[in-house]
């Protein structure tokens, strides 16, 4: 039995650049956002959203996913992303013998290091969400989002469901404590949109610009 919800060949002759995403799991068309809302994000403790509940943005409106979520995961990319006044976003590693040689992208890969720097990095993802009936992106762009992205090993789940949750991380002898996203395969059928539909959200996603930037705000949980 697979789990392959959506063909292979709908998705694409190559499901994604392994050595780009490689890279960024150990390092169009606007979508909304989508994302983990921990206790630290301002919406929590603004009480738009419950904490630890995944929710859809929409300039500034949060629609609220809840807890548990069951998504299509259809495609990923790279992306870095620096925040200020203006939003730069770079999808574009270009890595040569397996080195990034992007200047712009390795300097905010460098930058999200430094606190409060409001550089980060990571693999995006391109998700159906049934519930909501829409397409999201979701950037898995804090230490913890990649590590998971990693352990999920979320390049296998390509066109196939997943059911995202979560987990509270309490380091021992650390002050800090957040939530972080936990990634499961679920092998029950969903609801997906016709699939030549999906294909041409997967080729809009997957052929971003170069050097966009944005004047806006991100909601982001790179800092762990």
């Amino acid at each position: 039995m697979t789990n392959q919800l959506v063909p292979v060949e709908a998705l694409g002759s190559e499901l994604a650049k392994r050595e780009d995403i490689s890279a960024m799991l150990s390092g169009g068309e606007f979508l909304p956002f989508f994302r983990l809302y921990g206790s630290n994000t301002d919406a929590c403790k603004e009480e738009r959203i419950g904490i630890a509940h995944y929710g859809m943005e929409i300039d500034k409106e949060i629609t609220d996913a809840g807890t548990e979520v069951e998504v299509v995961i259809l495609a990923i990319r790279p992306k870095a992303v620096q925040t200020g006044d203006s939003m730069i976003i770079e999808y574009h590693p270009d890595l040569v013998d397996g080195k990034i040689t992007n200047l712009t992208f390795k300097h905010i890969m460098a930058q999200s290091k430094v606190k409060d720097s409001g550089a980060m990095y990571g693999p995006e993802l391109l998700l159906w969400i049934p519930s909501l009936s829409k397409y999201v992106t979701w950037h898995l762009n804090s230490p913890t989002a990649r590590r998971e992205a990693k352990n999920a090993n979320i390049e296998s789940l390509i066109g196939q469901a997943a059911t995202l949750s979560s987990r509270y991380i309490t380091p021992k002898g650390s002050k800090f404590k957040w939530h972080g996203p936990v990634i499961v395969s679920l092998s029950v059928p969903l609801d997906i949109p016709p699939v030549p539909e999906i294909t041409e959200q997967v080729e809009k996603f997957r052929d971003p610009p170069r050097n966009q930037i944005e004047i806006a705000t991100v909601s982001d949980d790179r800092a762990r």
